[in-house]
């Protein structure tokens, strides 16, 4: 039981640090976002259509981002639904300890053995 239990923790802390992992790369890349916007903001350099296609690559990225998450966080949901089934039927196949029970006291025989002879 021991086991089950640090194999869940270390699925929990996985997770935990690929959700924490994942926020801070989100948080980086908006604020890249942020400052790449600012700066196509004021170059007067750049056509309206270059402002379109980096706001539509803005959009695939993220949307790939968001599609990747979601895979990681359904594959976490099935490694744990896997989990909780394994512990399941492990539950199923331990074996219980044997029941004590007192000692029989044994038969003392109260007659020899006698052989009967048949007549033929």
């Amino acid at each position: 039981m021991v086991m089950e239990n640090f194999a869940k923790q270390m699925i929990e802390f996985q997770k935990a640090t690929f959700d924490n992992s994942f926020d801070a790369a989100v948080t980086l890349q908006d604020q890249a976002e942020q400052l790449f916007n600012t700066s196509i903001e004021q170059a007067s350099w750049m056509p309206e259509e270059g402002r379109r296609m980096v706001d539509e690559w803005v959009k695939m990225y993220k949307s790939g981002r968001d599609g990747f998450k979601t895979a990681v966080d359904e594959s976490f949901d099935k490694l744990a639904a896997y989990w909780v089934n394994f512990e399941f039927s492990a539950a199923l196949w331990e074996t219980k300890e044997p029941e004590v029970t007192k000692p029989v006291k044994p038969v003392k025989p109260t007659k020899p053995a006698t052989t009967v002879k048949v007549d033929k």
